[in-house]
């Protein structure tokens, strides 16, 4: 739903409780603890605590992948950027399609392949218990 920022306590000029408004993806809310939440894919629709920021799009996959406890640096970029920024994220999706390759195997089935893969750590198979 949100990532929830820690630091210096952002002060509220006049209150922190707004008439609630439409929130996009990305949007910097600060309730009235100060610490700014970044609201991300499961986020309300609406909300009532001011919006300092929207994290641009292009940006929003790598703030999902921070740690906990990673320093997050924002930067002020005008619109013109952001658009840009967004259709080379965009190009670099639809590409990702090119570099695809086929899985080739020897003669194991795909359940054999794939708990060989180890694709989720600590996953055991039941049967085997």
């Amino acid at each position: 739903m949100a990532l929830q920022l820690t630091g210096a306590a952002l002060d509220h000029v006049s209150g922190f409780d707004i008439v609630s408004d439409g929130i996009a993806m990305g949007s910097i809310q600060v309730p009235g603890h100060g610490q700014p939440i970044v609201l991300m894919a499961d986020r309300q629709t609406t909300g009532g605590y001011p919006k300092v920021a929207t994290v641009i799009s292009a940006d929003l996959p790598a703030l999902g992948r921070a740690r906990i406890g990673e320093t997050i640096v924002f930067e002020a970029i005008g619109i013109d950027e952001a658009q840009e920024l967004r259709r080379r994220h965009l190009l670099e999706i639809d590409a990702i399609a090119d570099r695809v390759v086929p899985l080739t195997r020897s003669g194991d089935d795909i359940a054999t392949h794939l708990f060989g893969a180890n694709l989720i750590s600590g996953a055991i198979d039941a049967h085997s218990a």
